[in-house]
C-alpha cells in the first residue's frame, strides 16, 4: 500500500511539473505541424506564450505557422517579439530571412517601431539594418547599424560593428563588371526581340559563397536562367561582419538585356 501511495504521489507530482514547463506544449505544437495542422499548433505555442512570454522558440515556431496560413501581419508580430528575447536562435534568423524575402516593408516598419520602444536592445537596431539593407536602403541601414553599437552610460548591451561583403574590392560596380563579362544574349530571347531587366536577391554566407538565389522580376525563361546560372559561378565573396564575426548578408542584383 506505502508503495502504491508513493507511485501516486510521484505521478501526481510529474504531472503538476509538466503542466508548468512549456516542453510538452512545444513537443505537441512541433508534431501538429508536421501533421500540417498549424491552427492547432498555434493553440500549443499559445498556451506556452501565455504562460512564459519571453519563451523565445514559441514565438518562432507560431511565426512559422502564422507564415503556413498567410497571416503574414501575426508573423511578423511573432518575429519581432522573437528577436526581442535577445537570444540567437537557428529558427529567428530562419523566420527572419523568410519574412524579410516576403513582406521587407511590414518588417521594417515593426521593427521601427519595436526600436523606438525598446531602445536599448541593440540587436532589434541590427535586424532592422538588416532589413533596410534588403530593401536597398543602405543610409537607413548603415544608421541602424551604427545605432546598434551605441554604449549607454557604459553599458553595452549588444554591440555590433557591421562591415558589409564584397565581391573582389570595395567597389559596389564590380561585381556587376565582372558578371557582364560572362553574359551573353540568348539566341532565343534576341530572335524574338525579348527585352528587359532580370533582378536576382541571393545570400553570402559566412564562408563568401553565394546561396538562394531567386529570381524577383523576370523576363524571359532564357534570361532568367542564364543570370541565375552566372551568379551560382561567382568566386568567393568577403563575407559581412559583425563584431569582427563572419555573418549572412542580402544582395539584390539587376542585368539589363538591352537589344541593339
Amino acid at each position: 500500500m506505502k508503495r502504491v501511495i508513493i507511485f501516486l504521489y510521484s505521478l501526481l507530482i510529474s504531472t503538476v511539473m509538466l503542466a508548468n514547463h512549456p516542453t510538452p506544449y512545444m513537443q505537441k505544437g512541433a508534431s501538429l505541424i508536421a501533421k500540417g495542422k498549424y491552427k492547432e499548433a498555434v493553440a500549443q505555442f499559445d498556451k506556452v506564450i501565455g504562460k512564459w512570454c519571453e519563451y523565445g522558440a514559441a514565438y518562432d515556431y507560431r511565426c512559422y505557422c502564422n507564415i503556413q496560413l498567410g497571416n503574414i501581419d501575426a508573423a511578423v508580430d511573432d518575429l519581432v517579439r522573437a528577436l526581442r528575447t535577445g537570444k540567437e536562435r537557428e529558427k529567428s534568423m530562419e523566420m527572419f530571412d523568410r519574412l524579410s524575402a516576403m513582406a521587407t516593408e511590414k518588417v521594417i516598419e515593426a521593427l521601427l517601431e519595436e526600436c523606438a520602444v525598446n531602445p536599448l536592445r541593440r540587436n532589434l537596431h541590427y535586424y532592422l539594418g538588416l532589413a533596410c539593407q534588403m530593401a536597398g536602403d543602405m543610409d537607413k541601414a548603415a544608421e541602424a547599424f551604427a545605432e546598434s553599437s551605441k554604449e549607454y552610460g557604459g553599458y553595452k548591451v549588444r554591440a555590433r560593428l557591421y562591415t558589409p561583403s564584397f565581391f573582389r574590392s570595395s567597389d559596389p560596380d564590380e561585381f556587376g563588371n565582372w558578371t557582364r563579362t560572362q553574359m551573353r544574349y540568348p539566341d532565343i530571347a534576341k530572335a524574338n526581340e525579348y527585352d528587359g531587366s532580370v533582378k536576382c536577391s541571393f545570400w553570402i554566407d559566412e564562408k563568401g559563397n553565394v546561396k538562394d538565389i531567386r529570381v524577383v522580376e523576370d523576363v524571359h525563361y532564357d534570361m532568367d536562367s542564364q543570370l541565375v546560372g552566372v551568379i551560382e559561378k561567382s568566386p568567393l565573396w568577403t563575407p559581412a561582419t559583425a563584431d569582427t564575426e563572419p555573418v549572412r548578408s542580402f544582395h539584390t542584383f539587376t542585368m539589363n538585356y538591352i537589344l541593339n
